[in-house]
């Protein structure tokens, strides 16, 4: 047979090579819809204003969480090492709700604090089988991260402006503040390893200068921790170009801050040296001192029985403050500013994993998030030595969602995440990052 009588492949017997790709690119898109829905989330000053809103929102997720789940499934994707977190978010949930039943506390109250661990356990999976399905659609899964965390702060500011009227300058604190706002701070960090886009530095500058104006001492520790990760996980990386490059990032977003502050004469400045000297000027910070008490009431609540060591105290359980803090609190700003009480969740979030659900319930919860933690800088070590050849997109994703970790880690010592919807949703996306790129990692040779 001669060649001229062979005869080319027709188009229908190539092989499939652009599917899965724009299958993976359908994936991304769901996934962008199912985050970008908890944007509209807020929190209603008073009673449910604001629960037909939230039942929309939870209702439009799960059904995408559900359609992404199986079409991963029917891909071939598996859930892999994430089993694990997923049993103990469910075991914790389960056994906290049961708690709180037969203690007779509040339905609503606790199906309300079922929510964000929920979302943080469905996100952690929605996330990982979105890029284990999206082939090697990357870059339009970090162009989703970034828009999302520039989404969720534009909406937090317009809802405020929409129910106040208005954002006093001089006075405006954590309401402000987005569950975006601990992984666009991370991208400081990113750039000390990775090449930022022009939209990393925009969502960066926003979001800066809205925890500028918040003045909360909370998200720098988390930013410290970030910053502090790259380093732990390799120290000789201080001496690579890409740190000064990075803090010369952060130089000049914070003078940009600083100039539109004296600009606009906001007084940003000098709110935060009063933040920051309150301790001087008081004698004790009554922040740190009313957070310290409810961690006290919340760890001796937990010791005070065999019972509530193993079983914890529900789901729905109230916190108040106590101890020797509480009445330094009271002395400096009056005991009408310490009688405060939450439900379930405290200001601290791994003591109140262990006051809801004591060791049975939350153990391993508490276990896998420190795990987790310290997975997030051996990753981030991996991506420096190399380990993980996959492409500038992968490892982008790899860095970020391991900083993304480390900052929601950091966060929880200072602040309730676990009670917060916004924040379990950065906190599960990031989760599902680091156990996906975990699985690219080479084995040292």
């Amino acid at each position: 047979m001669s060649i001229s009588s062979v005869k080319p492949p027709s188009p229908a017997d190539a092989p499939p090579r652009e599917r899965p790709n724009s299958e993976g690119k359908s994936l991304v898109g769901a996934f962008a819809v199912s985050i970008f829905a908890w944007a509209a989330d807020y929190k209603a000053t008073t009673g449910h204003g604001a629960v037909a809103i939230q039942a929309l929102i939870l209702g439009i997720y799960s059904i995408l969480f559900i359609w992404i789940t199986v079409s991963g499934v029917k891909r071939g994707v598996r859930v892999g090492p994430l089993w694990a977190l997923l049993l103990a978010s469910a075991v914790f949930m389960i056994e906290s709700s049961i708690v709180g039943l037969n203690q007779s506390q509040p339905a609503y109250q606790i199906l309300v604090n079922l929510i964000p661990p929920f979302i943080y356990m469905t996100a952690s999976l929605l996330t990982y089988v979105t890029l284990s399905a999206s082939q090697d659609d990357f870059p339009s899964f970090l162009n989703v991260l970034r828009l999302a965390c520039l989404a969720f702060g534009v909406v937090r500011i317009l809802l405020i402006l929409v129910l106040r009227g208005t954002i006093n300058a001089a006075d405006a604190r954590w309401e402000i503040l987005s569950g975006a706002v601990v992984p666009s701070l991370g991208v400081i960090a990113l750039a000390f390893m990775q090449r930022l886009s022009v939209l990393d530095v925009f969502v960066l500058t926003f979001n800066l200068f809205v925890s500028v104006l918040s003045v909360t001492r909370t998200l720098f520790v988390a930013l410290a921790a970030q910053i502090a990760s790259i380093f732990l996980a390799r120290p000789s990386a201080v001496f690579k170009s890409t740190t000064f490059k990075g803090l010369a990032l952060f130089g000049l977003a914070v003078v940009m801050i600083v100039a539109l502050d004296v600009g606009a004469g906001t007084d940003l400045t000098e709110r935060w040296v009063q933040r920051l000297t309150v301790s001087q000027r008081m004698g004790a910070d009554p922040t740190a001192l009313t957070r310290s008490a409810e961690t006290h009431f919340m760890l001796e609540s937990f010791a005070s029985s065999p019972d509530s060591v193993i079983f914890g105290n529900g789901l729905a359980a109230l916190t108040s403050l106590t101890g020797p803090d509480a009445e330094r609190a009271a002395r400096l700003v009056g005991w009408g500013s310490v009688n405060l009480h939450s439900v379930g969740y405290g200001h601290e979030s791994y003591a109140s994993i262990l006051f809801v659900a004591g060791l049975l319930g939350g153990g391993g919860l508490l276990l896998m998030q420190f795990v987790n933690g310290l997975q997030s800088i051996a990753l981030i070590r991996s991506v420096q030595l190399g380990r993980l050849n996959h492409g500038e997109s992968a490892a982008h994703i790899a860095v970020w969602g391991g900083l993304i970790v480390i900052g929601m880690f950091a966060t929880g010592f200072l602040s309730g995440v676990m009670g917060d919807r916004d924040y379990c949703v950065w906190y599960g996306i990031g989760t599902g990052m680091l156990y996906w790129a975990r699985g690219l990692v080479k084995a040292p040779e």
